[in-house]
């Protein structure tokens, strides 16, 4: 009667040993195991201001595929009313940056709802913005087709920080005899995309400008 007393004590502590192993392993699973979900900022930066001063370079990031991957799409446009007359073309610029992720932004522009007989082409429809970091000073050293932005309060309080930005002219041609009304507005699209590792469509997100035009 001792021993079968005994076999079951056993018996007993060893299925806590199990249950409590089995805890433990779950609870690893839950806490320990690596996120791949990442949320997508898309920051405006419409109070960044264009620098021509340049006297440091900003150097890109470099090891980002050791990283959890951050998608990254950031803008500044500087003028979105403009004013032209029938029979002539106004231009604007956009501005793309990614300062905040770690893996290259393919950007693609398109006009949509354009009135008839309107025309839009850019300096620039393909964009391939790659991640760059953060100068404390202004960028001496621009590539063509970009320029140098100032991000104000980007570095703390009243520091502000510099980064290259890719420039994108968007040149609008009004026919003379278009029947729109005196103000119109022209909506540029721009479709972000960001490839996973085996260089597939991984995410996709899209960003409207709306131009106002006055005739």
């Amino acid at each position: 009667m001792k021993k079968a007393t005994d076999q079951q004590a056993r018996n007993l502590k060893l299925k806590k040993i199990v249950i409590s192993t089995m805890l433990i392993v779950i609870l690893m699973s839950v806490f320990c195991w690596p996120t791949i979900s990442n949320p997508l900022p898309a920051i405006a930066q419409q109070s960044a201001e264009i620098d021509n001063k340049a006297v440091a370079t900003a150097k890109p990031e470099t090891d980002v595929n050791a990283e959890m991957p951050k998608y990254n799409l950031s803008s500044v446009t500087t003028n979105t009313r403009l004013q032209v007359t029938s029979g002539n073309q106004i231009s604007a610029d956009i501005y793309f940056y990614n300062v905040d992720g770690n893996r290259t932004t393919k950007i693609k522009l398109d006009a949509i709802d354009l009135a008839q007989g309107w025309k839009v082409k850019y300096s620039n429809s393909n964009i391939k913005v790659e991640p760059t970091q953060i100068s404390s000073e202004p960028i001496t050293d621009i590539p063509d087709g970009m320029i140098s932005l100032r991000l104000p309060n980007k570095l703390g309080e009243g520091i502000p920080g510099y980064c290259l930005a890719h420039v994108v002219t968007v040149t609008i041609n009004v026919p003379e005899k278009s029947t729109t009304a005196t103000v119109s507005n022209v909506t540029i699209e721009a479709t972000a995309k960001w490839s996973g590792q085996t260089g597939m469509v991984h995410i996709t997100q899209t960003r409207n400008f709306e131009l106002n035009i006055v005739r």
